[in-house]
């Protein structure tokens, strides 16, 4: 493990911090200050007091009491990573030690992507522990209360109840072998059938009840994210890490078919396969894959004996991930936000009313100020025109729309973005602040 922080730390950013995790930081202050689940808009001034189902207050709840500083986030954040890890290694004790080290490996790699202070950590490791209570079938009649936190932290929540429908189906069919793959039931559909009735039954226990269905279709049905949100667009395969891990799992999988010609069980087989499709729609579902073909090298690359020494693996990997996650982040916030560039000193000369970049937003109610959009897109996008404007005619440099439409008294925007460049050119607004990050506008 030591070798593993080690050989991480240089490797160690902070995008820890991204540009979700600060409006977290602010809204876990507002519900303790509040003693309430915020249900109206505190932070806006574009939408000031529009309906806003805030389902993760849970996670910014217990997060909030770990912000003093930096580091109290990372302890907040490294509990479901290393959590997460040691289930990893649940699902694959059963492979020979350097292969056990292998897939962890690569399963560390995976959940890479989503190592940000969001809830999201949390879906990850409610989800990985489900498979692992199902394939072991023990401990099932923690599912529900599982599912009962889960709806309070995120509303991925659904994620886990269709797990639990998934199983009860797959617990109806009976047993068969096509090929490679197997299907035997591994509960009692009686069992299968209480759990999710009573887990669907938890996920109504949350200040929004059954309408936080009906917001979780509203938002994925929605295509206008797909188009300007990173982590609703396909998969960017370009990236090196992305590109080359995906490279790993696919030489794992088929080279363990291969030499071994192990069967496969039918719900690991359906989970890869629903998860591949989502994730081609979709790069926030691709950590939910890798959490699946965890499971499938797990069981492509079992031994026939159980691998203990697979704690010296975990050892290290969990190293890494810590190293990776500790080395070298500044204890400030401030120092934070300005290794990740964020309108630091220019916070200080802006107006009451403010045009902002989206991934600025966070930042800016972090720091107190009232926004115009921020990365709580669901908002701006079912509550106004916010989104549609800041991502749409923005981009178009329409920017004389915006403020006939708004009536902003300043404008924040990056050095060397188009923007400043048009701004400067506007008449009726002169920049009062430049630095090497951002620009401030005001009105004449």
């Amino acid at each position: 493990m030591l070798a593993g922080v080690a050989a991480a730390v240089p490797l160690t950013s902070t995008a820890l911090f991204s540009t979700d995790t600060w409006w977290h930081l602010a809204t876990g202050k507002w519900i303790w200050e509040n003693k309430a689940i915020p249900r109206n808009d505190p932070f806006s001034w574009s939408l000031p007091g529009a309906d806003w189902t805030a389902h993760e207050w849970l996670f910014e709840l217990l997060l909030y009491p770990f912000s003093g500083t930096t580091y109290g986030v990372i302890i907040f954040c490294a509990v479901p990573v290393i959590a997460n890890i040691f289930l990893f290694w649940k699902l694959v004790k059963r492979t020979k030690p350097l292969m056990t080290g292998l897939i962890l490996a690569v399963s560390a790699t995976m959940l890479y992507p989503g190592l940000t202070a969001r809830p999201q950590l949390y879906d990850y490791l409610f989800f990985t522990l489900m498979i692992y209570l199902y394939k072991e079938n023990k401990w099932l009649y923690t599912i529900p209360v599982v599912i009962l936190v889960w709806a309070n932290m995120h509303s991925a929540v659904l994620l886990g109840v269709g797990l639990t429908i998934f199983f009860l189906v797959l617990s109806l069919i009976p047993s068969f072998r096509v090929g490679l793959i197997v299907h035997e039931p591994i509960g009692d559909r009686n069992t299968y059938f209480k759990i999710a009735v009573i887990s669907i039954l938890a996920s109504l226990c949350t200040p929004w009840g059954y309408n936080l269905y009906g917001y979780v279709w509203h938002t994925i049905s929605d295509d206008i994210f797909a188009k300007y949100i990173t982590e609703w667009m396909s998969p960017p395969l370009g990236i090196p890490l992305i590109k080359y891990t995906t490279i790993a799992v696919a030489t794992l999988v088929l080279g363990g078919i291969s030499i071994y010609s192990r069967s496969v069980n039918l719900y690991t087989v359906l989970l890869c396969g629903g998860l591949f499709y989502l994730t081609l729609s979709g790069f926030r579902y691709y950590t939910l894959l890798g959490i699946a073909l965890t499971t499938l090298l797990g069981e492509i690359w079992a031994s026939d004996r159980q691998n203990n020494r697979g704690l010296a693996a975990i050892g290290v990997t969990l190293g890494i991930l810590i190293g990776t996650l500790v080395g070298g982040i500044p204890k400030d916030y401030e120092q934070v936000a300005m290794r990740e560039n964020y309108p630091v000193a220019a916070v200080n000369h802006l107006g009451q009313r403010t045009l902002n970049p989206y991934d600025w937003g966070g930042y800016l109610i972090f720091q107190g100020q009232k926004v115009f959009i921020d990365g709580r897109a669901d908002i701006y996008r079912f509550e106004g025109d916010v989104f549609q404007d800041s991502m749409e005619v923005l981009s178009k440099l329409d920017i004389q729309k915006m403020i006939d439409k708004y009536h902003p008294d300043s404008i924040l925007c990056r050095k060397e973005s188009l923007m400043t460049k048009y701004l400067a050119l506007l008449p009726g607004w002169v920049k009062t602040y430049e630095d090497n990050v951002a620009v401030v506008y005001k009105a004449r």
